[in-house]
């Protein structure tokens, strides 16, 4: 039987009011990791960076597991903090072929979304309709709004089984034949409502070229 390690600095986990219990052993959504509260080298970013480069197989098995990772009470406290995070995990990069407009903050980090502040972000996956989609993300809020702003999170996996069970011939027909997404979109990017225009999103002037 293999047996994870963990090296020094491990991490602790905790409980906010708004995890879900996803399976019979209790196992929490998402999954709550901060320090160690008993060492205090251990609160340090440079120790944070440290711990996940030597676990980062552990902390892979805890995403697979529970869904998402939630750290808290790290001190990050910049982009350029964010992006030594995300250096740390040696995730391979992926570029954004989504239609909301980013922005490049540094490094790897970029605004999340600039849509108008009324305007709702519903559940998605990122980049469902590309063949090429990420198989993680990972959000980092610098400076907290008043109200609102909160990242809400679901596991499609159990949307699929609800849906297996109050819609089982839609569930297969799903799964016989696809599902094709029409994209609509201007030529020119909509500061309005911060949607990318298609010139911008495939990175030509070509119809015929962005249609393939």
């Amino acid at each position: 039987m293999k047996v994870e390690k963990m090296h020094e600095c491990p991490f602790q986990q905790g409980k906010i009011p708004q995890q879900q219990v996803i399976d019979e052993n209790g196992l929490l959504f998402p999954m709550l990791l901060s320090p160690q509260q008993n060492k205090k080298d251990c609160n340090s970013l440079q120790s944070f960076l440290d711990t996940i480069r030597n676990n980062r197989e552990w902390i892979e098995n805890q995403i697979k597991r529970a869904g998402a990772v939630l750290f808290r009470g790290f001190p990050l406290k910049t982009a350029g903090d964010f992006n030594a995070v995300v250096e740390a995990f040696g995730w391979e990069e992926q570029s954004y072929l989504g239609a909301a407009s980013r922005t490049r903050i540094e490094g790897r980090v970029f605004t999340a979304n600039e849509a108008p502040l009324h305007q709702p972000i519903k559940f998605h996956h990122e980049m469902s309709t590309f063949e090429d989609f990420p198989t993680k993300l990972l959000f980092f809020c610098e400076i907290a709004p008043p109200e609102g702003g909160q990242t809400p999170l679901l596991l499609s996996h159990k949307i699929t089984e609800r849906m297996e069970e109050i819609y089982p011939e839609l569930v297969r027909k799903l799964e016989k034949d696809g599902l094709i997404y029409p994209s609509i979109l201007s030529e020119e990017d909509n500061p309005d409502d911060s949607i990318t225009g298609w010139q911008s999103l495939y990175k030509t002037k070509d119809k015929e070229e962005a249609e393939r």
